[in-house]
């Protein structure tokens, strides 16, 4: 008789057990993306209260300037990604003056599109400028000037990039880049 209430027991514990594993795996594939929603419904609400607090607080005295000091730090931002007309203009320069300062021997650095700068279809006061560079380098030096680019500012945007090894030297490459940068047009054109 002991076996048969032994074997009743383990029988019930596996099924307790078995059932608790399904369970357990269901919960984790249909309540854990429920739970990332969660999350993300939580963020949105918590950026419309934000706004709903702002547009409360609109008709308090002095906020005119804190608007005035977050389309500041707002220009400030803008700044790093989009360059100025003076900026755009040297912008040739600046990549020359980046590949000096690399050791990179005679770089070549052009305009792209006959130098004029293409507008954006969906940004009308944005216009892009695009610069194509070609010079010869070892791999340290490639991505040395590949940072240098990147890190820049305002940002340039590399487009494109190809890095050919040369057949007749053994640590040099032909190194071409397409490079774009993003300017602020002028009311004047």
């Amino acid at each position: 008789m002991k076996t048969v209430v032994k074997k009743y027991f383990v029988t019930a514990l596996l099924v307790w057990a078995g059932s608790a594993v399904v369970l357990g795996v269901a919960y984790f594939f249909l309540m854990s993306p429920r739970v990332d929603e969660y999350g993300a419904v939580k963020q949105k609400l918590a950026a419309k209260e934000s706004e709903y607090q702002k547009a409360r607080n609109i008709d308090r005295p002095g906020s005119g300037k804190e608007i005035t000091e977050q389309l500041a730090r707002q220009q400030e931002v803008l700044g790093d990604f989009v360059a100025d007309k003076k900026q755009a203009a040297n912008l040739t320069f600046a990549i020359s003056q980046l590949a000096q300062a690399r050791d990179i021997v005679s770089p070549s650095v052009g305009e792209r599109g006959k130098g004029k700068a293409s507008v954006l279809d969906d940004c009308p006061h944005l216009w892009k400028k695009q610069v194509e560079v070609e010079f010869k380098s070892g791999f340290p030096e490639f991505f040395s000037m590949l940072h240098a680019v990147e890190s820049h500012r305002p940002v340039m945007f590399v487009e494109t990039f190809s890095i050919i090894p040369d057949g007749q030297e053994e640590n040099e490459n032909d190194v071409k880049f397409d490079i774009s940068v993003l300017a602020r047009q002028t009311k004047d054109g």
